[in-house]
């Protein structure tokens, strides 16, 4: 029987490496579930990544329904799996970065021609499969994603 995922949620042993962060308040902060968030370094707290590529060290996914009024979301952060929305083809095991076209949403990592354009550039993390998809047994090997799939990334930064 074939299982089913929503963006936010997570596999077996993620909740451990669920926890609260900051973000912001007011019109429009609210952010949903499954949507890939980073750190903000100089104010602490945690938003959309925006699309213009900018370099992160911390990453995660927003696992709860959170307000605009709410000073704190629950998030997965790296050591665990959890399921987001994809905007294209990516291949199994493949690094992902932020969409450039839909904020939070996940894409293949674009490496750059050049190494120093590569610096900071490494992937939020990989992508793991569909539901019931690469889960160790070798039946279901994971398969390709496509536009707004949702699929397993396991996040390392």
């Amino acid at each position: 029987m074939a299982s089913y995922a929503v963006p936010g949620d997570w596999t077996q042993g993620s909740e451990k490496f669920l926890r609260p962060v900051k973000k912001a308040t007011g019109g429009g902060s609210a952010i949903p579930r499954g949507k890939i968030v980073a750190l903000n370094e100089s104010t602490g707290v945690w938003g959309l990544p925006g699309t213009g590529g900018a370099v992160y060290s911390r990453t995660g996914v927003v696992t709860h329904t959170n307000l605009d009024a709410d000073a704190t979301m629950i998030i997965g952060t790296a050591g665990g799996i959890y399921y987001v929305t994809f905007d294209g083809v990516v291949k199994p095991d493949a690094p992902i970065e932020p969409s450039g076209t839909n904020d939070g949403n996940a894409v293949a990592l674009s490496a750059s021609g050049t190494y120093a354009a590569n610096i900071g550039r490494e992937g939020v993390g990989f992508y793991r499969g569909h539901v019931d998809e690469g889960d160790g047994s070798s039946d279901h090997p994971a398969t390709d994603t496509a536009a707004t799939d949702v699929g397993k990334v396991e996040i390392t930064r």
